[in-house]
């Protein structure tokens, strides 16, 4: 079975992209070659072109949080704090979307593997 992003880069999102994780998680993103880093969200307006001064971000759309559920790429990094992620993450998966979550919501939460079962699995070679 071919995974249907084999052949051209996975879209991604990220949420907290203002933050240090999520700056510098944008970062690596952006520098990954199987990666495409498709959104941005923070609480306000930004331009991650700006916030990181790499040419790069300059393709990245910027939104406000208001306007994520609407334009969140397949699979989803939260770089938000404890709170933020354990309301989100729900939410995002109920999207059929796949999660990854920076905080530690879901590392010590006895009902993290309620979390863990809902993700898709991804098969052999398909690891970001």
């Amino acid at each position: 079975m071919v995974h249907k992003y084999s052949h051209n880069k996975i879209p991604v999102s990220v949420v907290g992209a203002r933050g240090y994780s999520g700056l510098e998680l944008a970062r690596i993103l952006l520098s990954h070659a199987a990666v495409e880093l498709k959104t941005a969200f923070a609480t306000r307006e930004f331009s991650l072109k700006d916030e990181l001064m790499l040419d790069s971000a300059a393709s990245v759309t910027c939104l406000t949080d208001d306007q994520m559920m609407d334009n969140l790429a397949d699979i989803v990094f939260l770089a938000t704090p404890n709170e933020a992620s354990a309301e989100l993450a729900p939410k995002i998966l109920k999207l059929g979307k796949t999660v990854v979550d920076l905080s530690g919501s879901f590392r010590v939460n006895p009902d993290s593997t309620k979390l863990l079962d809902a993700l898709p699995t991804l098969g052999p070679g398909q690891v970001l």
